[in-house]
């Protein structure tokens, strides 16, 4: 009888561990069990200090200035537009900056803005400056902005959760955050399932929101597409998009771009549910897409510019910071990669922003190993690729660069 007991006892807590989450918060880029070191560690790892020094100059702007919810109006560029924008950075920033200086004001920053959105997003339409054969949002013209704000939003709300009454979280997530699940997932199924940079960061989204509001159901659509059977979602991108070297298929400059909801998801996943290994999925492809993120760069950081790349993008970029630390700190500690944490000249004020400001403290850095080496291109690995030809130290280095695409050769030649 103890022993059937025990069974069903058993049976029990692994359906349940299957349709919820253990909820601590913070648990996203920023952890509880991490905060005593990271509060200390801005005193005495010289990186990280001035990157959180930098993120509490932007808070503490943020506070000074009158909070602003605007009705949405405009598009890309207009005063609407920007407002939101800088929003969904003040959030998290007043976030950050709440959590390691312990500092409430912070945390009401946080409170009253997401309540002021609260109050607000259910009224509004579809964006009135939407345009044709573009996924629309809310907030911005296009759907993509959304899930960018929800993206960074949802981690200020993880940030100051404990700062909230009970009262003040369900207004929040009953009329904010679970009406923008349905409208990502719903209301812009085709985005959701589409294996594209905008479906990444819209699953990206609903997962992490998913975790943080102990929603499993919306983290597995998230993971396994709308339908549950792995042909879109998550894991289905990083399949598709990805070569099985790590080349992303809209070249470099899109790369960088798309590289952050991969990474920003995929450390919610290893918190959350680390049985899954994400960082080892297909062959550890994560840490392969960010060391050829950092391979298609020049010795000065400029990426190779192929396509529509601009050319003032580097690897100091946030997306390649955010890669390059979560590669040190999750996935392997490579103490190459420090050589260019160092010319990033910024961390994540974060669990792995502090590993990374640790090591190069400790003294560990090494030159970063620029690699001569053909990266495939296309999901099977046989659509092209990027040929790179290297010769000299980093401080003084030729290299020549190949690319394969369509049958198409292009070839260019990059001297120190």
């Amino acid at each position: 009888m103890n022993y059937l007991k025990t069974v069903v006892i058993v049976i029990f807590c692994l359906i349940f561990s299957l349709n919820s989450f253990a909820q601590k918060h913070p648990s996203l880029m920023l952890t509880e069990a991490q905060l005593p070191e990271i509060r200390n560690g801005v005193q005495q790892y010289p990186l990280l200090q001035t990157s959180y020094e930098a993120l509490k100059t932007e808070a503490d702007l943020a506070l000074k200035s009158p909070l602003n919810v605007p009705i949405p109006t405009d598009g890309g560029g207009g005063v609407t537009h920007e407002q939101h924008k800088r929003n969904y950075i003040n959030i998290l920033n007043c976030g950050v900056a709440y959590q390691i200086s312990q500092d409430k004001k912070y945390a009401n920053y946080v409170r009253d803005i997401l309540l002021n959105y609260a109050s607000q997003y259910q009224k509004w339409p579809l964006h009135p400056k939407r345009k044709p054969n573009h996924p629309a949002g809310k907030i911005f013209w296009q759907g993509l902005n959304d899930c960018v704000w929800q993206v960074y939003v949802i981690q200020g709300y993880d940030l100051v959760y404990n700062a909230l009454t009970t009262k003040e979280r369900q207004q929040i997530e009953q009329n904010l955050f679970m009406p923008i699940l349905k409208f990502l997932t719903v209301d812009s199924y085709e985005t959701f399932n589409k294996i594209h940079n905008h479906g990444t960061w819209n699953v990206a989204a609903v997962g992490m929101t998913g975790y943080v509001l102990n929603q499993p159901d919306y983290v597995e659509m998230a993971i396994k597409g709308s339908k549950k059977d792995g042909k879109t979602g998550y894991l289905a991108q990083i399949n598709q998009l990805f070569s099985p070297d790590g080349y992303y298929m809209e070249g470099p400059y899109y790369q960088r771009y798309a590289l952050l909801p991969f990474i920003l998801f995929a450390k919610a996943i290893n918190n959350y549910q680390p049985q899954l290994n994400i960082f080892e999925y297909r062959d550890k492809l994560l840490a392969k897409a960010i060391n050829t993120s950092l391979q298609l760069t020049y010795t000065n950081g400029v990426l190779f510019p192929f396509n529509d790349a601009i050319k003032d993008k580097t690897y100091e970029s946030i997306e390649l910071v955010y890669g390059l630390n979560l590669a040190y700190a999750d996935i392997k500690e490579e103490n190459h990669l420090l050589e260019i944490a160092q010319k990033q000249g910024k961390v994540i004020v974060s669990d792995a922003g502090l590993k990374v400001a640790k090591a190069i403290t400790a003294g560990k850095t090494e030159p970063f190993k620029y690699q001569s080496q053909w990266i495939r291109d296309g999901g099977n690995g046989n659509e092209g690729g990027v040929g790179i030809l290297r010769v000299g130290e980093n401080k003084d280095q030729q290299a020549l660069v190949l690319r394969q695409h369509h049958r198409v050769w292009d070839m260019a030649i990059l001297i120190g």
